[in-house]
């Protein structure tokens, strides 16, 4: 009776419903970050167009699911910034 009774509360608790869609939406960022950062190292180990047409596809998207996947695109950036001036040396 008492789990029933604290089943029910939490069901619907406006909080653990608002902490759940929170979760739900880092979730998918979280997918797609690592998705983003796939498409980075293979645009880098095989540049191409196929490749910066993915990495800058997925960036895109990965925009409109949450403003914080801004920092990953900019790391992204800073990334290919500093290894495009060593990139003819090796």
């Amino acid at each position: 009776m008492v789990g029933t009774i604290a089943a029910l509360l939490f069901a619907t608790s406006p909080f653990a419903l608002w902490y759940a869609q929170d979760a739900k939406v880092y979730s998918l960022l979280m997918l797609a970050v690592a998705l983003e950062i796939w498409a980075l190292l293979r645009a880098l180990n095989h540049p191409g167009p196929r490749s910066w047409l993915a990495l800058a596809g997925i960036s895109l998207i990965s925009l409109f699911v949450h403003r914080l996947a801004l920092l990953p695109v900019a790391g992204a950036a800073l990334a290919y910034a500093i290894i495009w001036p060593t990139k003819d040396e090796g």
